[in-house]
């Protein structure tokens, strides 16, 4: 899974933090050009990362996903940055915890902006340049045991649901042209979103893992990257678990 991604340039939604900050360090890790974005200005990555940017292998561009104007945008610059695309990562999403009966319309519609939308809208402006330069392309969505229902989060859980069903749509619409969606499942992983989890409903997540662990940041990373370089469209259309033998969430 750790295979050379020299020649490669890969998009990421929500890059900078979390597992989309990651994605990009592992990608660029291998060799890849990455461009990322952020609705906000540009967090300065730490690290490997400070490197990996002196050496011009990332690009950053500030967008709202879910704006079709700046998804277009968005993809232009990348293109011609780069002179071409190989894969997007729709990572990007907002998880604000909040009951059903507490949750506002504003809130919610922001949810279904970033975290479905947003995909659907960047899945189809990078389809349209596949098809339209004849070339090949994946699109891996990165969803969530959530979308199995979340009493926490209505809004999360039920975009999340959505971004299942978009990537079968995706895989039937694309897939002859070589053009593979893939559904990235993750359960426990210790990020930001994790942060205001109570100390018991840590304990309750790593007890129904089969790890008996949170993921780690790298692994989730790799399982994306794995997807993003699928060239034979193996897993087109699918849902793959990277949970940790985690069924559910049980908050």
């Amino acid at each position: 899974m750790n295979a050379d991604l020299s020649n490669k340039v890969i998009l990421v939604t929500g890059g900078t933090g979390g597992i989309g900050q990651e994605i990009v360090r592992a990608a660029a890790q291998r060799g890849a050009q990455v461009s990322y974005c952020a609705r906000h200005e540009k967090q300065l990555p730490s690290g490997e990362l400070d490197r990996q940017n002196k050496e011009n292998q990332l690009h950053f561009v500030r967008a709202d996903i879910s704006s079709l104007n700046s998804v277009r945008d968005l993809v232009h610059q990348t293109v011609s940055n780069w002179g071409q695309l190989d894969a997007v990562i729709n990572n990007a999403a907002m998880n604000p915890d909040q009951l059903l009966l507490t949750t506002d319309c504003k809130t919610w519609d922001s949810q279904m902006g970033v975290n479905l939308q947003g995909p659907y809208l960047v899945a189809e402006e990078a389809a349209g340049h596949w098809k339209a330069t004849n070339a090949p392309g994946n699109i891996v969505n990165i969803g969530s045991l959530a979308s199995a229902g979340a009493s926490s989060n209505p809004g999360y859980s039920t975009s999340k649901a959505g971004l299942a069903g978009l990537t079968t749509l995706l895989d039937r619409r694309y897939a002859e042209s070589s053009i593979f969606a893939s559904h990235l499942i993750v359960g426990f992983v210790e990020t930001e979103m994790t942060d205001t989890l109570t100390s018991r409903a840590r304990e309750l997540l790593v007890e129904c893992s089969s790890l008996r662990r949170a993921a780690s940041l790298n692994e989730i990373a790799n399982a994306a990257l794995f997807l993003a370089t699928d060239s034979t469209g193996i897993c087109s259309g699918r849902s793959i678990s990277a949970t940790g033998g985690l069924r559910s969430l049980p908050l």
